[in-house]
Order: structure tokens, then C-alpha cells, then sequence
């Protein structure tokens, strides 16, 4: 009877954590962590449990890890907000489908980093018009590393890392370490909860040597089955790599246009008697330098653009002495067509 209880114990801690965390703070089952939180000096520290969250003072540089090994559960590091980047995304309802590859191209588009110096947390909302709303929480592995360093050396086991308070409830869901791990859980959660009931079924009526011996075939067979399945995950990853691919091409092709068109029109409502020496386009903004007979008169012609806006001079107008032109330099910004 006494293994039966200790089954119970066991597997009742894998059917909590394998409910959704909403379901877990409704039924008063929210998961209990240790919160580091760093200070100019030291560390403060918390117990988390669900959405609670109980200050316990601030931590004893010379005995930290004593202090965390007085509170329940594993251990969270709560970075300061400054150091993490919050874009939101409205994307396609079909980037879904390779949404770590739209997201990796999107990162190096929005921040100076390579994907892989970033460690992410992806909150996906399905949005008007069949796109979807992801709103990214973005720290440099560098800065996380920062503040792990000291407490590994303290012989303290970060289990996850957060960039928001507000997360906390949400652990390890928005942990911005080990976003892989995370995905599994949210495509397996419920594998858990068949499991825990299976074995539990099996406890009651069956020796536990008879429970072992079913674990290790079913082993067996996703063992035999594995090569297969190792060569589908293979040829998803080459198709949504191709199909990110793509996407990054097509929007190249479309810039481009969008660039040809405006330097058409450019061309188009510049007077005759103006000439360029430097034509740059990029982030949104024109800017145009050279010669002109009127070169006042460009904000005014420049601004009747559809495409064009707050167009104003960045440096001051001079007179060419050779050919008693003027010489301008100004910016506007580009509207979208």
C-alpha cells in the first residue's frame, strides 16, 4: 500500500504540472519557484506561487545559495526589464506553419543581433483577417549570461530566466532560456495526463515489476521507430526553411519595385534646371543632394508627392561659384504607396 501512496505522490506532481497554467491558478495548484532579482548589490529574493508572489528580504551574497535552498521549487531569475526588446508582429495566419524561421529573419531585421545571440519568449494571438499577433520578448545571450555567471559560480541551478514580472504567473511558458523545452511541452502536455492515468490503472491491479516491464517494450517501439520519425521532422524542417526562404525573396522583389517607383517618380516632379549628385533611400527616408537654379522651391514640389512628406533641408543652402547654381541637401520621409 505504502508504493501504491508513493505512485500517487509521485505522478499527482506530473498530472499538475501538465494542466495548463490558467487551470492551475484557478485550482489554487500554481507551481511554486524561487525568484532571484538582482539589485544594484545583491539579490532579492521571492517565493512564487501562481500568481502570488512573497518577498523573503534580500539575499546574503556570501551565503545565496544556502538563502535560495530555503524556498520551494526550481529557481528564476528575474532580469531587469531594461534589457529586453518587445517588438509585436503582425504576420500571415500561414507563417504558423514555420513560425521559428519567420521569427528568426524578423529578429535580424529588427534588432542588431543574430538569432542565435538572442534567447526568445513568443506570445501568439490570432489577429483581424486571419493574421496572427506575436508579441516577442527579446534578451541578448550575452546580458543573460551576465547574471547567470555569478550565481552558477554560487553553485545556484537557474531554471529559467524571465524579462517581466508579470511573467511570473506564466513560468516556464515566457522563460526566455529554454524556449525549445517549452515548445515540446505545448505540443505534448496532455501526454502526461493519458500517462499518469494508464499507470495509475496499472498500479491498482498489477505488480509494479509488470508496470516496468510494458514502460520498457513501449520504449522499445519508439526506439525502432525513431529513424522514421527523425527523417519526417528532417524534411518539415527543409520545407519550412524553403518556405521562409521565400518569403524573405518575395518581399526583397516587392521592395525593390517599391524602390524603382519612387525614384520614377522623383525624376517626374524634379524641375528641369535640378540636377542630383546623391540619391539614398533607406528606413523610411529620402535623401537628395545636388545642384538646382531654385533649390527653396524643391520642399514645396517635393511635398506635392503622394509619396513623399516632411521633406525639409538637413544642411544649409550654398551658392556653387562656378555655375551660380545652388547647392542643397535635404530629407523627406517615404510614404507607403
Amino acid at each position: 500500500m505504502r508504493q501504491v501512496l508513493d505512485f500517487l505522490t509521485q505522478w499527482g506532481a506530473v498530472l499538475r504540472d501538465s494542466l495548463p497554467l490558467g487551470v492551475q491558478n484557478a485550482l489554487g495548484l500554481g507551481r511554486r519557484f524561487a525568484v532571484l532579482e538582482p539589485t544594484g548589490d545583491g539579490w532579492r529574493l521571492f517565493q512564487a506561487r501562481g500568481t502570488a508572489l512573497d518577498p523573503q528580504g534580500t539575499g546574503n551574497p556570501a551565503r545565496l545559495a544556502e538563502d535560495v535552498g530555503r524556498l520551494d521549487g526550481p529557481t528564476v531569475l528575474l532580469l531587469p526589464e531594461e534589457l529586453a526588446m518587445r517588438p509585436v508582429l503582425t504576420l500571415p495566419g500561414t507563417a504558423a506553419r514555420s513560425l521559428d524561421q519567420v521569427l528568426d529573419v524578423e529578429i535580424e531585421r529588427l534588432t542588431p543581433f543574430k538569432a542565435s545571440d538572442v534567447a526568445v519568449a513568443k506570445e501568439v494571438a490570432p489577429s483581424a483577417d486571419g493574421q496572427i499577433r506575436v508579441a516577442l520578448t527579446i534578451v541578448p545571450l550575452a546580458r543573460i549570461e551576465e547574471h547567470v555567471a555569478p550565481l552558477r559560480d554560487a553553485g545556484i541551478n537557474v531554471a529559467h530566466v524571465l524579462a517581466q514580472r508579470a511573467h511570473l504567473s506564466r513560468t516556464p511558458e515566457m522563460s526566455v532560456s529554454g524556449a525549445a523545452e517549452v515548445a515540446r511541452r505545448d505540443t505534448a502536455g496532455w501526454v502526461p495526463a493519458v500517462v499518469t492515468l494508464a499507470l495509475l490503472a496499472a498500479a491498482l491491479v498489477s505488480p509494479f515489476a509488470a508496470q516496468e516491464q510494458q514502460l520498457e517494450n513501449r520504449q522499445a517501439k519508439l526506439e525502432e521507430l525513431g529513424p522514421e520519425l527523425a527523417k519526417v521532422q528532417r524534411l518539415t524542417r527543409d520545407v519550412e526553411a524553403a518556405q521562409a526562404r521565400e518569403r524573405v525573396l518575395h518581399r526583397f522583389l516587392m521592395e525593390r519595385t517599391a524602390m524603382t517607383a519612387l525614384l520614377e517618380e522623383t525624376t517626374r516632379v524634379l524641375p528641369d534646371h535640378t540636377w542630383l549628385t546623391l540619391y539614398r533611400v533607406g528606413d523610411g527616408r529620402m535623401t537628395l543632394e545636388g545642384q538646382s537654379s531654385s533649390a527653396t522651391s524643391l520642399i514645396s514640389v517635393l511635398n506635392g508627392s503622394p509619396r513623399l512628406s516632411d521633406v525639409r533641408f538637413n544642411a544649409p543652402v550654398t551658392r556653387d561659384p562656378a555655375s551660380g547654381a545652388e547647392r542643397f541637401r535635404l530629407d523627406a520621409v517615404v510614404d507607403k504607396p
